[in-house]
C-alpha cells in the first residue's frame, strides 16, 4: 500500500502551478497541533514530560490506564490543603481553539478542574466536577450542566471550541454539543495554555488522555484547488472538476477547499487518485449532495452521493447528504473503499444505509451520523470517536460484513447513540449482513430507543454463533446489559483497554490517525 508523502510548500507551490495553470503561494497542509498527548511513548510512574507539574498535594505520574500500551496522565491528590495538577504552555491564539480529550475518576470528587483554557494564568473556559455533574462554569459561577451523573470509572471524551474574539464557547461531550456559545469564564483577549487540576480542599484524583488542542481556522489553505457556487479566477464551480484536476496517481498530497454552498453531484474520489484531502468552509454550510436510490441507479453501491475509493482520503468540515428520503429504501449518502481514510467533523446524513464503510481502515471523528436502517454498514474496519449516531426511526443502527480474518470491524469508543423525538424502545444496535460481523461499542452513551436485547440475527440462527458482537463501559437507559441476547459478549475490563484507536487501526504500516 502507498504511504502519504509530505513535502514542502515550495515544491506543492510548483507542482500546483505546472499541474493546474494556477499560482498558489504553496500547498498547505492542516495545522500543526499546539499540543498533542497520548502519553503511550513515557514511561508509567513517571512525570510527563512537557508540562508544568504542581505535585503539592500528591503526584503526577503517567499510568499504565487504561492499559500498558495506551496509557494516560494521572493526577493524585492525596492532601485536603493543597493540590495536584499540570499546565501546558502554546503559541498565543487570537482566533478559535479546539481541545479534545478524555477524562476518568476512578471515584466521583467534587471541584476537580478537569480542563481549564487559558490565558496567562487567568482560566478563560473551565470545565469542572460540580454536584455529581461534570460542568461548565458561568462568569458568575453558575454552571452549565454537561454530562449529569456521570460514572466513576468510565472515560468520556470532551471537545471544547473557544473563540476569544467573542468570549464564547462551544462545548461537547461524547459527540453531543452540551453548550452552545457559552460565556468565557473569563473574557479575554488571547488563548496561550490550558491547566488540569485537583481539589484543595479534599482529596481526589482524575485521568486524562489524548489532549489535542489546535487552532481553527475557516481560511482557504495556501495552493489549495478553491471551489465555490460563484466562481471566480482560478476557482473551480463544481467539486467534481476540482477532482479530475488531480493527478493521476499522485504521491502529493493535494488539498481541495469547498466553499459554503450545496452541491448538487454525484461524485467519485477515484482509486487511482489517493492522497486528497477535501475541507469545507463549515460543516453546516458545506453540502455535498444527491438523491439516488438503489432502484433508480440500479443498485444499493450504486446509489451514493459521494464514492472515496483512494487511499489516504482526509476529510474535514464538511456535510455529505442523500436526500432521497425516508420512503425511498436504501439511498447512500457516503460510500468509502479506500485504506487510511480519516473524517473529521463531518457531517454525514440519510435515511436507509446513509454510509456503507466498505473496505480500508477508516476513522470517524467528531462528527455526525443519522439513519434509519443499517445506517453503518459493510466489511471496512472503522473506529468512530466522540461521534453522534442518531437513529431516526425503527431500524438498526449497524450492519456489518466483516471478513472472518479480520479482527475488528465497527468501534464505537467514548460517542453517543442518540435518538429522534420520543422514539423508545425501537432500535438494535446491529444485525450481521454477513455470518463473522464484528461491532464493538466502548465508553458510549445509549438512550432508551435502544433495545433491550441489543443486536438481532437478521433471521438466521447460525449468525448467533458467529457474529462478533461486544460492549463494555456504556452508559444510559439503552446500555442496560441485563437483557442482552446471549451471544452477544460483555467485556471484561482488560479486554476493553486493548481496544482503542491505535490498536484497531494500527495495521501493517502503523497507521495513527489519532496522532
Amino acid at each position: 500500500m502507498m504511504m502519504k508523502k509530505w513535502f514542502t510548500a515550495g515544491a506543492a507551490a510548483v507542482l500546483a502551478a505546472a499541474l493546474f495553470g494556477l499560482a498558489p503561494s504553496g500547498q498547505a497542509l492542516a495545522a500543526a497541533p499546539l499540543a498533542d498527548n497520548n502519553f503511550n511513548s513515557t514511561a508509567a510512574g513517571s512525570q510527563p514530560s512537557g508540562f508544568t507539574v504542581s505535585e503539592d498535594g500528591g503526584t503526577v505520574r503517567v499510568a499504565a490506564v487504561p492499559s500498558s500500551a495506551n496509557r494516560s496522565i494521572f493526577l493524585n491528590d492525596t492532601s485536603t490543603t493543597a493540590l495536584s495538577g499540570l499546565k501546558k504552555g502554546f503559541t498565543s491564539q487570537n482566533g478559535k481553539v479546539e481541545a479534545t480529550f478524555k477524562f476518568m475518576q476512578p471515584s466521583l470528587v467534587n471541584n476537580t478542574k478537569v480542563f481549564r483554557f487559558l490565558s496567562g494564568t487567568t482560566a478563560a473556559v473551565s470545565i469542572e466536577t460540580i454536584g455529581g455533574s461534570l460542568s461548565y462554569r458561568n462568569p458568575d459561577s453558575t454552571y452549565v450542566t454537561l454530562q449529569s451523573s456521570y460514572a466513576a470509572n468510565t472515560w468520556y471524551t470532551i471537545r471544547i471550541i473557544a473563540d476569544p474574539a467573542t468570549d464564547k464557547a462551544d462545548v461537547y461531550v461524547n459527540g453531543v454539543k452540551k453548550a452552545s456559545a457559552a460565556a468565557f469564564f473569563t473574557a479575554v483577549s488571547n488563548i496561550d495554555g490550558y491547566e488540569s487540576f485537583t481539589p484543595n480542599s479534599s482529596a481526589g484524583s482524575h485521568y486524562l488522555d489524548d489532549i489535542l488542542v489546535k487552532p481553527v481556522s475557516s481560511a482557504v489553505p495556501s495552493g489549495a484547488l478553491v471551489v465555490s457556487k460563484s466562481g471566480g479566477s482560478g476557482v473551480y464551480t463544481t467539486v467534481q472538476a476540482a477532482i479530475d484536476a488531480v493527478p493521476v496517481n499522485n504521491t502529493a498530497n493535494v488539498t481541495i477547499f469547498v466553499k459554503n454552498g450545496t452541491y448538487t453531484e454525484k461524485l467519485n474520489f477515484p482509486a487511482n487518485k489517493p492522497n486528497i484531502t477535501l475541507i469545507g468552509e463549515s460543516a453546516e454550510g458545506t453540502i455535498l449532495t444527491y438523491a439516488d436510490t438503489a432502484s433508480s441507479a440500479g443498485g444499493t453501491s450504486n446509489s451514493s452521493s459521494v464514492y472515496v475509493r483512494g487511499n489516504n482520503f482526509t476529510a474535514e468540515n464538511i456535510t455529505f447528504r442523500n436526500t432521497a428520503g425516508a420512503t425511498a429504501g436504501q439511498a447512500v449518502a457516503l460510500y468509502v473503499t479506500g485504506d487510511r481514510a480519516s473524517f473529521t467533523n463531518v457531517r454525514i446524513l440519510g435515511n436507509q444505509d446513509t454510509l456503507y464503510a466498505n473496505g480500508g481502515r477508516h476513522y470517524y471523528r467528531n462528527s455526525y451520523i443519522e439513519g434509519t436502517v443499517d445506517f453503518i454498514f459493510g466489511g471496512a474496519t472503522a473506529v468512530f470517536e466522540n461521534c453522534e449516531i442518531k437513529s431516526l426511526g425503527n431500524g438498526y443502527v449497524t450492519a456489518a460484513s466483516t471478513d472472518q480474518a479480520t479482527a475488528y470491524g465497527y468501534v464505537f469508543i467514548n460517542s453517543s447513540l442518540t435518538r429522534s423525538g420520543s422514539l423508545d424502545d425501537a432500535v438494535h444496535l446491529g444485525r450481521p449482513w454477513r455470518p463473522y460481523a464484528s461491532v464493538h461499542y466502548l465508553y458510549s452513551f445509549m438512550d432508551t430507543h435502544i433495545k433491550p436485547e441489543g443486536w438481532n440475527n437478521w433471521g438466521n440462527a447460525a449468525n448467533e454463533s458467529t457474529a462478533r458482537y461486544a460492549e463494555f463501559g456504556n452508559t444510559g437507559s439503552g446500555s442496560a446489559v441485563s437483557g442482552r441476547v446471549g451471544w452477544s459478549r460483555q467485556l471484561s475490563a482488560s479486554q476493553a483497554a486493548a481496544i482503542n484507536t491505535q490498536s484497531v487501526l494500527a495495521g501493517s504500516d502503523g497507521w495513527d490517525p489519532a496522532h
